[in-house]
Formats: C-alpha cells, structure tokens, sequence
C-alpha cells in the first residue's frame, strides 16, 4: 500500500514538473515576442511610415506655397523627424539578434545623416522664404535631389531587411513555442497514463 501511493505521488510530481518546466519555457518564449520583437517591428514601421512622410514633405516644401500650406507642410516635417528619432531610440535599447545588430550598425549612422541633411532642406527653404535669396532655394534642392536620395533608398532596402529579420524569428519563436506545448501536453499525458496503470496495477497485488 505504501509502494502505492508512494508510486503515485511520484508519477503526480513529474507530471507537475513537465507542467512547471513547459510553462517556464512558454513564458520566456511569449516574453520575448511580446516585450522585445513586437517593440522592434512597431519601430521599424514607425521608421518607414515617417521616413516615407518626411520624403514627401520634403518634396513638397520646394513648392511656392501660401504661408498656411507651408506651416501645414513644416510641421508634417518636423513631426516626421520626432517620430523618427523617438523609434530609432526606442529600437536602439531593444535586444537583437547578431544579424540584425550589424544591420543596425549600419543603418543607425546613415539615418541619423538623413536626418540631419532633411533638416537643411527646410532651413534652407525658411531662409529662401524670409529673404527670397535664390541661391537658398538652389541649395535645398541641390540637397534633396544629390544628398539625400541615395541615402533614402538605403534606409528603404534596411528597415526592409531589419522587419523581414524580426519577423522569421518571430515564427521560429511561435513554432518552438507550439512545439514545446505539444512536447509537455504528450509527455504529461504519457506520464498520467502510466501512473494510472501503475496505480492499478499496484493496488491489485
């Protein structure tokens, strides 16, 4: 009797602990997903959606605007960079993975670059607007259309890299996560069943 129950016991201990280690590693596994790689593609899309709005401010401070379509068009400008460096600094501070980290590398100084040269662009204008010296207007162009264009294009081709890193280890994150449940559902039940039999089988003899 006391085979038994001691038996049972043990069979009911190493199905709590399958139980116990399964929720661990789920935890760990939804954690990282939650609190690190959902962060990192809202950056990233933050990145993208305001780099692309900043482009089109851009573009569109060049033109002879009334004074309301410019402060319209300025703020866009100026929101954009905010969003842009709030999500570059927000991402910065989140864990990466190795292949990712040298994409950040790279792209972090450049973007910061871009940033910086946009920020003539409309200097260069407000300058032009209070003076109407031509050659300020040149100059914004020339900016827009040499200086900043190679660098857009790069920081496209990056960000696109960087989401498409984030979200192949979300997946293998997700399948490892569904195949550790299933491991600790299949094991827990194969553990109960034994012990049931044993349970019988010892409460016979």
């Amino acid at each position: 009797m006391i085979l038994s129950f001691v038996a049972v016991e043990v069979f009911t201990i190493i199905v709590g602990l399958i139980g116990w280690r399964g929720k661990i590693v789920l935890g760990k596994k939804l954690n990282e997903i939650s609190n690190n790689n959902i962060p990192k593609i809202q950056s990233v899309a933050t990145m993208r959606e305001y780099v692309t709005s900043l482009k089109l401010a851009d573009r569109s401070l060049l033109f002879q605007n009334s004074d309301d379509v410019h402060k319209r068009i300025r703020d866009l400008f100026e929101k954009s960079t905010e969003k842009i460096s709030s999500a570059v600094k927000k991402y910065d501070n989140l864990p990466k993975l190795k292949e990712a980290e040298e994409n950040w590398v790279e792209l972090k100084p450049v973007l910061e670059k871009w940033i910086e040269e946009e920020k003539k662009i409309l200097e260069n204008i407000e300058n032009f607007r209070n003076t109407g010296n031509k050659d300020l207007y040149q100059k914004a162009s020339d900016i827009r259309m040499v200086e900043t264009v190679k660098d857009y294009y790069f920081i496209g081709k990056k960000l696109d890299e960087l989401e498409e890193m984030t979200n192949n280890y979300n997946e293998t994150l997700q399948k490892e996560a569904e195949k550790e449940k299933n491991t600790a559902i299949s094991v827990a039940m194969l553990f109960m069943f034994f012990g049931a039999v044993t349970a019988v089988l010892l409460g016979v003899v």
